[in-house]
């Protein structure tokens, strides 16, 4: 590479020309010193770190371009420096300070640390075409702006343009210290600069844009004269390795007015209000006439002003599968970051590139007349290449199927290139739509685009014709049918309109001759006319009597000629079914043999049937088709049309049954169209290659899973964490209940919101703990809540008084159970008095609560009294002592879990519930 091994040093390598300046150095193989005033900022720098090359060959550097010398550390070792720091602002509170300061001392501090070290061999300045317009020339379309063009500090100042000023103020003094100095240096002047960002922050194009969008009404009067951005920074790097180049150089790519540029802003967001007035000229900026900018001296170093366009096209268009190019040529040029999705604004403008191409593609290829699919196929291998139009549908494809880009941009391009596309390269265009449908349909793609490919098929249905291209048609109808799901709204006939289009034709007047009642054969075609709009006989009473006195006749008529098995037997249905045929032929000459036909009687009676059920629905939602004397006709003719079709032969019973399953199940799709056509399809599942497929192998653990593992694992460094007394440690009741208690005092003000009583868990536990230390306090609950279950012993004097004076249910079954304990003790109280020489008494009197343990076999009661046990009693009193103390250790270290029948159980694991829950 041409700088391999040199050092370079770019200043304000944060900025929107700095930051592509710093990509394309580090590409071209230079080590890049890159000045910031914060290297810490990320916003200033994590775009600059991403970079390739960056890790290995960029330095960030601190330097402020008002303080002297602090560009010394950057500048020092390197051969070349690229001075592109300087605000850009058109409106300034403290232009001296904002702008003028900034761009005149900054850049003589990085002139005067240039001069420092005789390794810089080449300053490139960046200024800008406002240091060369504002002359006070008489401009005109004929003016020619070329590099020897000052703009005047003078006019500068007294119209206010500041910007102008201190790019005009930098560059003079620059030029003076450079002389005075002996460095050697070269200014480039780019114009409006614009292309896409690499830093996260705005700059000054996107900050115009932004501010026409945010509310302003008027537009100014001027000409912009602008300049790809990737240009710009191809000047800087070819003004420093060029030995001649030397002075200064203008950079403008394209000229247009400012209502030219806000008309492309409104091609590629047709949404944004954009101000449609132009300011008046006499503003702060005055109106520039449209005059030309000289290249040429730019053009001597090699810069060509190629539109971003041309080399998106030649880069999507080299040959290769998609997924070899297309998202490399989507981040080189649109998106440089290298991230791998393209934000909304970023999406539009490449989606207008394409369909630009697009267009271009599609008219060269009917300049050379061939089909516009093959256009630039390869002659050497026809099987294996494709056109240009394709290989650039499939790039397209490839990127919004792994959502590169929008999804729906595939889809736009497709319509466009059906409208712009002949009926016979349509077919060509449709052909690959089919070979795709399998990708289209996919729901990331299909939600974005299923109503643009309607409208695309939709368009190609009304430009064929329906008689002569027949076979088209099918395929474009039977493309849909398989593309949208069944549930598709757009397919679905919602409101029940009737195709009414649809026009049964037949004779008005009687032939010569004619052999049959013609009456009868015009009341028989004219009930057509009913069945093609059911709806017209719930609107007009005289339509009603008009069809049911027609089908009376009708109806007579097959009563009065029945179809014996014969003539049942003489249809061949199989024949009947290979020559089906959309319509009966309505010539007066057959009406003889139709009247013999079981087929054609079963159309004409099935269609009544149809018609039932639709007049069925209307008459419980039509105020005007609802009497009764309608009902009944219907209800009469159905049961005549039933009983016609069970006779019709052959086969006629099992016919009926067919048709009236039929009509039953179409009431479901009447009613999933009124709850508004709910999706009821169940996607088949991706087959996945045996690659995917392939089970990842799962990382081994010694108690299955993870977080086990690491517990065990903790345990066992821990094991004083298990037998910790505070850990199995039951609170009392008076200490678990203190917060409530606290809450409780009006005194504390405390908010409902943060009121412990609506705290289920804690309220939960409480419970648990007062059922299994105080159950009189737990009987509360039921009358007073979970507050009247604190113990009264730490309410305060007020709530105590209040809770106190209310009686409780549990206080009156306490009484009906010592009435009843009075007069028949239980059973545990009568052994007890056995045991203990004393007679029956209540269990309540005793001064001690009794305690059963189970799981010793005995019965324990509090001796405050009688008989002294003997000396053998008393030893084996002691013995079942024991034994209860080592039970009751075991309900003490064990959990009492209460369960439906309010039974204590012990868990095996020595912790209580409550506990393990705290």
């Amino acid at each position: 590479m041409i700088g391999d091994g040199k050092v370079v040093c770019v200043t304000g390598a944060s900025g929107f020309i700095a930051s592509w300046l710093v990509k394309l150095l580090l590409q071209r193989g230079y080590t890049v010193k890159a000045s910031v005033r914060d290297p810490g900022d990320p916003n200033k720098t994590e775009h600059l770190l991403g970079l390739d090359g960056a890790k290995e060959r960029l330095h960030l550097v601190r330097a402020d371009l008002l303080e002297q010398g602090s560009f010394d550390p950057a500048i020092e070792g390197c051969v070349g420096v690229f001075h592109t720091a300087s605000p850009v602002s058109f409106s300034a509170t403290d232009p001296q300070a904002e702008l003028v300061d900034p761009a005149v001392k900054g850049t003589l501090n990085v002139l005067k640390s240039c001069a420092k070290y005789p390794s810089v061999k080449r300053v490139v300045l960046t200024s800008s075409t406002a240091a060369v317009f504002h002359t006070g020339r008489r401009l005109t379309q004929d003016s020619v702006a070329d590099e020897s063009w000052f703009s005047d500090p003078a006019i500068c100042e007294q119209l206010k343009l500041w910007y102008p000023l201190s790019k005009t103020l930098a560059e003079i003094a620059a030029w003076d210290f450079a002389k005075e100095n002996g460095i050697d240096l070269v200014t480039l002047l780019p114009g409006f600069v614009t292309g896409p960002l690499l830093q996260p922050t705005i700059c000054f194009s996107v900050e115009m844009i932004l501010n026409l969008v945010n509310g302003l009404e008027t537009y100014p009067n001027i000409y912009y004269r602008s300049v790809d951005v990737r240009d710009v920074v191809e000047a800087h790097v070819k003004a420093f390795e060029t030995p001649s180049a030397a002075g200064r150089y203008c950079l403008v790519g394209s000229i247009a007015h400012f209502s030219q540029v806000l008309g492309m802003i409104n091609e590629l967001y047709p949404t944004l209000h954009l101000p449609d007035k132009c300011e008046d000229s006499s503003g702060i900026i005055p109106s520039l006439p449209m005059f030309t900018v000289s290249t040429e001296k730019a053009e001597s170093l090699g810069i060509k002003f190629t539109p971003m366009d041309e080399d998106f096209k030649k880069a999507i268009l080299q040959p290769g599968p998609p997924e070899n190019f297309a998202l490399q040529t989507v981040q080189e040029f649109i998106k440089p970051q290298r991230q791998t999705k393209l934000v909304q604004d970023e999406n539009q403008l490449l989606e207008n590139m394409l369909r630009t191409l697009l267009q271009e593609l599609v008219s060269s290829a009917a300049q050379s007349g061939e089909p516009i699919m093959q256009y630039g196929q390869s002659i050497d291998d026809e099987e294996s290449s494709q056109g240009l139009i394709p290989h650039l549908l499939d790039v397209v494809l490839y990127l919004c199927q792994r959502e590169h880009i929008e999804g729906g941009m595939i889809f736009q391009l497709l319509e466009d290139l059906t409208e712009m596309s002949t009926m016979r390269n349509c077919k060509d265009v449709f052909g690959y739509i089919e070979g795709k449908q399998d990708i289209l349909g996919k729901q990331e793609l299909f939600a974005r685009g299923k109503l643009v490919m309607l409208r695309t098929c939709n368009q190609l249905l009304r430009r064929l014709s329906k008689a002569n291209d027949v076979v088209f048609c099918g395929r474009i109808l039977m493309f849909l049918a398989h593309f949208f799901p069944l549930s598709e709204r757009s397919a679905v006939n919602i409101k029940g309109v009737f195709n009414t289009s649809n026009e049964t034709k037949y004779e008005k007047d009687p032939p010569e001759g004619i052999s049959i009642d013609f009456n009868y054969y015009k009341t028989l075609w004219s009930l057509q006319e009913f069945f093609c709009n059911p709806a017209s006989l719930t609107v007009a009473p005289a339509k009603w009597q008009k069809y049911t006195s027609s089908l009376t006749v009708v109806l007579d008529t097959f009563e009065a000629q029945p179809l014996s098995e014969e003539e049942g037997d003489a249809n061949n249905l199989e024949e009947e079914a290979a020559s089906f045929n959309i319509k009966y032929l309505t010539s007066s000459n057959l009406m003889g043999l139709e009247l013999k036909d079981p087929s054609f009687r079963r159309h004409v009676l099935v269609q009544c049937l149809i018609v039932f059920d639709y007049l069925k629905v209307m008459t419980t939602n039509s105020l005007q088709f609802s009497c009764s004397c309608q009902k009944e006709e219907i209800k009469s003719s159905e049961e005549r049309v039933k009983k016609l079709l069970e006779m019709t032969p052959p086969k006629g019973k099992d016919f009926l049954r067919k048709i009236e399953h039929i009509l039953e199940r179409e009431k479901n799709w009447v009613w999933w169209k009124r709850d508004g056509c709910p999706p009821f399809e169940k996607q088949p599942a991706e087959k996945k290659s045996a690659q995917e497929g392939n089970k990842k192998r799962r990382p081994r653990w010694r108690l299955g899973n993870k977080e086990l593992s690491q517990l065990w694992k903790w345990a066992d460094q821990n094991p004083n964490a298990l037998t910790d007394p505070q850990r199995v440690r039951t609170p009392s009741i008076t200490e678990y209940w203190k917060p409530l208690a606290e809450d409780m005092d009006p005194a504390a003000g405390i908010e409902a919101e943060y009121h412990h009583k609506n705290n289920r868990v804690y309220c939960w536990k409480g419970l648990r703990f007062s059922a299994r230390q105080d159950l009189e306090g737990f009987s509360k609950f039921t009358d007073l809540g979970v507050e009247g279950v604190v113990p009264l012993e730490i309410l305060a004097p007020e709530v105590r008084s209040k809770y106190q004076a209310k009686p409780s249910d549990r206080s009156k079954r306490a009484k009906k159970e010592e009435v009843k304990g009075g007069s028949q003790p239980s059973e545990e109280a009568q052994v007890a008095s056995e045991n203990d020489g004393e007679g029956a008494r209540p269990v309540e009197a005793s001064a001690a609560p009794m305690e059963t343990d189970a799981a010793a076999g005995t019965v324990n009661t509090s001796q405050d009294g009688g008989t002294p046990p003997t000396a053998e009693e008393e030893q084996k009193l002691n013995s079942d002592t024991d034994v209860g103390q080592e039970a009751g250790q075991l309900e003490t270290d064990g959990p009492l879990e209460p369960d439906r029948e309010g039974v204590e159980t012990v868990t095996a694991d020595g912790e209580t519930d409550a506990e393990a829950d705290i």
